[in-house]
């Protein structure tokens, strides 16, 4: 199921790819989420960051959460090479939702978080997101054209009212 606002609609999965861990899916009829905007560079660590989605603790009340970041480093290649390590700690549920520039174009996806194996907690900076170009190279390969645009500067609450308007929450049933 996908919800995007008051709109549920069933999906299909037209493409899957277990390396990086990413998916098309289509709905059974059009809805109005905008369509995600990349941009041409690729991030840089220090960079400042807004990371928006749907985390446990609002995911029951339909609410998009947008939090602010920093990019600690570009290149972790701990998981698959094309991570990146974010400052801020990331909630449960918050995998998939988009990193975004301070112009609200995306410049990865949310991973997961990196945890201390001998005692289970996050270590520091304990985001992970998969760097855009991954994800660029998935949807061409899929057929699907990247829309890239140039830098427009926004505060992070412009930057989160743009994503509520393009992120869809993503529901798996199982079957």
């Amino acid at each position: 199921m996908l919800r995007h606002k008051n709109l549920v609609l069933r999906a299909r999965l037209i493409r899957f790819d277990e390396n990086p861990d990413l998916a098309i899916l289509v709905p059974e009829r059009p809805f109005p989420a905008l369509p995600a905007m990349f941009r041409e560079s690729p991030p840089a660590a220090g960079e400042r960051v807004v990371i928006a989605g749907f985390p446990k603790e609002v995911v029951d009340q339909g609410l998009l959460k947008a939090v602010s970041a920093e990019i600690v480093s570009v290149k972790v290649e701990t998981l698959h090479p094309g991570m990146m390590r974010l400052s801020a700690g990331l909630n449960q549920g918050a995998s998939g939702g988009p990193v975004l520039d301070r112009s609200g174009r995306v410049i990865g996806l949310v991973a997961g978080m990196l945890v201390d194996s001998s005692n289970g907690k996050p270590v520091d900076a304990p985001g992970l997101a998969m760097r855009a170009e991954i994800v660029q190279k998935f949807l061409k390969r899929a057929g699907i054209d990247v829309r890239k645009v140039k830098k427009r500067p926004a505060t992070v609450s412009a930057i989160a009212k743009q994503a509520a308007n393009q992120i869809v929450k993503i529901e798996c049933s199982g079957r």
